[in-house]
């Protein structure tokens, strides 16, 4: 019973957030974040990416911008609101966008990734540790 009441709240919370995450952008720092995380990814293209918690989808925006629309993005978010926001900002791309609780075993086979990004998620779900073991299985 607690849970379920906790996951309508956190859902709650994340679906406001979603209409003032976007502000973030005007920060360098959040700015800097993901083209430090992009330049760490080394990609070539081609590559198959989860983003886990994709938010409103600035990482996938960012990779648009920078003309890597040839990689192979799986975004998931528990937010239907967060959701909503990153397919309107990235198009007709390519990027699939999916509702999933990160808390749960991700619906993927081993070995199914070439890269895992997680911005700015993995302090907001209820076990960290099982959550990196799920993406390195996947990876």
């Amino acid at each position: 019973m607690w849970y379920n009441i906790a996951m309508k709240n956190a859902s709650f919370f994340w679906d406001i957030y979603a209409k003032l995450y976007d502000t973030l952008n005007l920060l360098e720092p959040y700015k800097k974040l993901h083209k430090e995380v992009l330049e760490s990814l080394e990609l070539k293209g081609g590559e198959r990416i989860l983003d886990a918690g994709c938010g409103t989808g600035n990482f996938e925006k960012l990779l648009q911008n920078e003309g890597l629309n040839n990689v192979k993005i799986e975004a998931l978010d528990f937010s239907q609101a967060m959701l909503k926001r990153a397919k309107r900002k990235n198009g007709n791309h390519s990027f699939n966008f999916q509702h999933f609780d990160l808390n749960n075993k991700l619906p993927f086979p081993d070995n199914h990734f070439d890269r895992v990004v997680s911005i700015n998620s993995l302090y907001a779900l209820n076990n960290p540790k099982t959550v990196l073991r799920e993406f390195s299985r996947t990876l």
